[in-house]
């Protein structure tokens, strides 16, 4: 029996230890992933466990690449959509696949890339140009950043979702 408060203390030790050494916060997931910024988190955590080594992954002392993926289910109904003159209802799934790569490449350089597939289920009538399933380039751009009048200026060129 002691030696099991006793492992049960030791475990908490150690985890306050190791919550107490990591000061660095996961950066939060935002709606548009271009707008994350993994680069403080994976200078400070070093080499990440689990899938945090998918948005860590370093291509030399000062390069990085940051991978990740949505996946998105929209279920839409509606009554009479015709105004009672066609169909009674309407119902229909819509998914979204997205998969993107940030690169950073020093500190100037960056190239951002987003792929999407967009599919859905239960429609009635001949899909929308919009529901078709295909690969597309929903984003796609390269940022040249450096110092100019003493502040930092950005050149984005590319396809951005705004």
């Amino acid at each position: 029996m002691k030696a099991r408060t006793l492992a049960l203390a030791f475990c908490i030790a150690s985890a306050a230890l190791s919550s107490a050494a990591n000061t660095v916060e996961r950066p939060e997931f935002q709606s548009h992933r271009f707008d994350e910024d993994w680069r403080a988190y994976c200078a400070e955590v070093g080499s990440p466990s689990g899938p945090d080594r998918l948005k860590c992954l370093r291509l030399g002392d000062h390069s990085m690449a940051s991978l990740g993926a949505d996946l998105r289910l929209r279920l839409e109904a509606a009554h009479r959509p015709g105004f009672g003159l066609e169909q009674p209802h309407d119902q229909v799934a819509l998914f979204r696949a997205m998969t993107h790569i940030d690169l950073h490449l020093g500190t100037a350089l960056r190239a951002f890339a987003q792929l999407g597939s967009f599919n859905d289920a239960g429609r009635a009538e001949e899909r929308a140009p919009t529901d078709r399933d295909r690969i597309d380039l929903v984003q796609g751009f390269l940022d040249l950043d450096f110092n100019a009048g003493g502040g930092r200026l950005t050149l984005r060129g590319g396809r951005q979702e705004i």
